[in-house]
């Protein structure tokens, strides 16, 4: 809202070698504004942080936190205001076990949008989840929608639209045998290999 940005990564603790999530604010003069805001920190591995800038002048941020030894993720998202107070920290959407790729959008109307890719209440079948958090309550997102995929997604991104809706998107790998609708672009694929196969290449 006043020019400036934000910038988030992973990083570790050399007081105890946790995994942190960090935070640093620039102004509009790419002046550094403070000291590093603190996220989240756990003896877990803590993954792919996303941060956007809001209107207000806050920002929100979302990450996965991945289980040591069952390596099991669960995807976290945090609001913070103008002033870098944090909201408490809340998981996205429900059940999760296994939540990769989150992004988040801010909508039209304020809210925010979350989006991830992984299986929902205890079920196998991987799915795109993404997960609305009002500017009323921001501490209960509320599951917006569920697609089913097969397990092939990966980069699970979000893009927020002028109109106030959103478009979620991700990468497939060819899989034609367990996904008839990508068989076109399997055989486009496969049709190259046996061409190049022919042609020496």
């Amino acid at each position: 809202a006043d020019g400036g940005w934000v910038v988030t990564w992973q990083t570790h603790s050399f007081a105890n070698w946790n995994d942190v999530i960090l935070v640093h604010r620039y102004d509009a003069d790419g002046v550094l504004v403070g000291d590093p805001i603190t996220v989240d920190e756990t003896e877990a591995s803590l993954e792919k942080p996303v941060i956007v800038a809001t209107r207000d002048g806050g920002w929100a941020t979302i990450w996965m936190e991945r289980d040591n030894d069952s390596r099991s993720a669960i995807a976290w998202g945090r609001v913070f205001d103008a002033t870098g107070d944090a909201g408490e920290r809340f998981a996205i959407g429900h059940d999760i076990s296994t939540a990769n790729f989150p992004d988040i959008v801010e909508l039209a109307n304020g809210d925010l949008l979350t989006l991830h890719h992984g299986p929902i209440d205890g079920v196998s079948t991987k799915s795109l989840v993404t997960t609305r958090i009002t500017r009323d309550d921001p501490a209960v997102p509320v599951v917006e929608s569920v697609d089913d995929i097969v397990s092939a997604a990966n980069n699970a991104q979000l893009t927020a639209l002028q109109d106030g809706g959103y478009l979620p998107s991700c990468y497939f790998g060819l899989r034609c045998r367990k996904n008839p609708p990508r068989a076109t672009a399997c055989d486009r694929a496969n049709e190259k290999k046996r061409k190049n196969a022919i042609n020496g290449e």
